[in-house]
């Protein structure tokens, strides 16, 4: 990839992110007799160096992807492919609830095409 076009994709993610946060709602934290809880629908909070889940709400319950996995995903996407870099569509990402671009099974695509789709199809 140019270095050109790197930094404009890296323009674009953060000015998402920042267009995103604008539209982010919050979780307030509450105390209450039986713990702590959240008007999140789920949430983890996860102690790395213990290993250890200090906090969980409906922890496997299948939710809409977040915006914020959005852009860390394309992110990833960019640092690690080359944006004409094929990527066959696995059966996992196939009938995927939600943010969809109705793949098939199989079907290839670039992976500068899948960083758009990831981004636009919200």
């Amino acid at each position: 990839m140019r270095r050109d076009n790197r930094a404009t994709y890296i323009a674009a993610l953060l000015l998402a992110a920042i267009l995103f946060s604008f539209l982010t709602i919050y979780a307030f934290g509450e105390h209450h007799e039986g713990g702590f809880s959240l008007s999140a629908h789920s949430a983890v909070l996860y102690q790395p160096q213990t290993e250890t889940f200090l906090y969980l709400k409906n922890a496997d319950r299948r939710l809409p992807m977040a915006s914020t996995t959005k852009i860390m995903t394309a992110l990833l996407a960019l640092e690690h492919l080359s944006p004409e870099k094929k990527v066959a569509v696995d059966s996992r990402a196939v009938g995927i609830e939600g943010s969809s671009i109705y793949l098939s099974e199989g079907e290839c695509m670039s992976a500068e095409d899948l960083v758009y789709a990831v981004l636009l199809q919200s």
